[in-house]
């Protein structure tokens, strides 16, 4: 008798769909969420690999040639990009990559599509790998030499990959973005 029960304040049972109730809502794949942070941990899982299997296969000072304009050549960086800020404390250089890192995550919560989350979960993957080499050994493990001639660009690692094609790309998207919506 529910009278007993209306009386304490229940309320009549409601129809309720058992089947609907009892499955869970379908995860999206193509959700630029889950996109971003697929990216990001593919981005951290690949740079720390690579980094772990350079370092181990290939002594400091050694260089392997693998053509004419690359060589894999093991090296630590105590910088930030290019080899700057030689001698900033380890840990104010992982503080502004992870304030910058924190500023992409805000973005990827708003990102409106798979390939905007995978730009910016790319760049925040590799950004966060170079943490975690900054707070294992106080420097970055840096390996990809590109060279013609004598002429050396910094060295690089597949973090770094990873955020400036993140970067390039989500740069990218916006620009279309922005530029297909002045014309509606």
């Amino acid at each position: 008798d529910w009278s007993i029960l209306h009386g304490l304040g229940a309320t009549l049972p409601m129809k309720v769909d058992h089947k609907a109730a009892a499955t869970p809502p379908a995860l999206k794949i193509h959700s630029p969420l889950l996109v971003g942070v697929v990216a990001a941990l593919s981005a951290v899982l690949l740079d720390q690999m690579s980094k772990a299997l350079v370092f181990e296969r290939i002594g400091p000072g050694e260089e392997l040639a693998v053509g004419s304009l690359l060589s894999i050549l093991p090296g630590w960086n105590e910088g930030t990009a290019f080899g700057l800020a030689q001698g900033v404390a380890p840990l104010l250089l992982v503080g502004v990559a992870l304030v910058i890192t924190a500023f992409l995550a805000a973005l990827l919560f708003k990102a409106r599509s798979p390939v905007e989350g995978a730009a910016l979960g790319a760049a925040i993957g590799g950004a966060l790998a170079n943490v975690v080499d900054r707070i294992r050994f106080r420097a970055v493990r840096d390996f990809i030499d590109v060279h013609w001639n004598a002429l050396h660009w910094p060295t690089f690692n597949v973090a770094d990959m990873f955020v400036v094609s993140g970067l390039l790309l989500f740069v990218v998207v916006e620009h279309f973005r922005h530029r297909n919506a002045s014309k509606v």
